[in-house]
């Protein structure tokens, strides 16, 4: 029996799995398609600590976007990805280094970290601007222009 006349065999016992099965595989080859690009990229933002986050915060005289992330999730490699391209192209504009919450839950209760990634944009010392989720190159330059 191939797979094809297992899969119709089962669609007629359990129609309602079928639906979760095709959702399932169309999520899986979306996400896929769309992090592919990214998968790869090197990743150049340093890993801060709060002590190395605090020297980096107060002591720049350039914005600093920090990048919330954990190891574990996939859209913050693609974000990771996406802002160490950005630092490769605009060293002398910004700085940009990464937060990972698993290793710093009191910056990430500080600074209200819900959900990842986040990037927080700071200037002069403290938080000026936020944004949630894969942010690419044009919403990193929005942020910065606003501030």
């Amino acid at each position: 029996m191939t797979l094809m006349e297992r899969f119709k065999m089962y669609a007629q016992r359990k129609p309602e799995m079928v639906f979760g099965i095709v959702f399932v595989m169309l999520f899986t080859v979306t996400s896929l398609l769309i992090t592919k690009p990214f998968y790869g990229k090197q990743d150049i933002l340093p890993e801060l600590t709060e002590e190395t986050f605090a020297q980096m915060i107060g002591e720049s005289d350039k914005p600093v976007i920090i990048e919330f992330f954990a190891p574990w999730c996939g859209p913050c490699k693609v974000q990771g990805a996406i802002l160490s391209e950005y630092q490769m192209q605009n060293p002398d504009t910004v700085t940009i280094a990464k937060v990972n919450i698993d290793k710093n839950q009191d910056l990430a209760a500080k600074y209200h970290i819900k959900a990842i990634p986040t990037i927080i944009l700071f200037k002069n010392g403290s938080a000026a601007n936020r944004a949630t989720g894969i942010n690419e190159t044009k919403k990193i330059e929005e942020m910065l222009a606003q501030n």
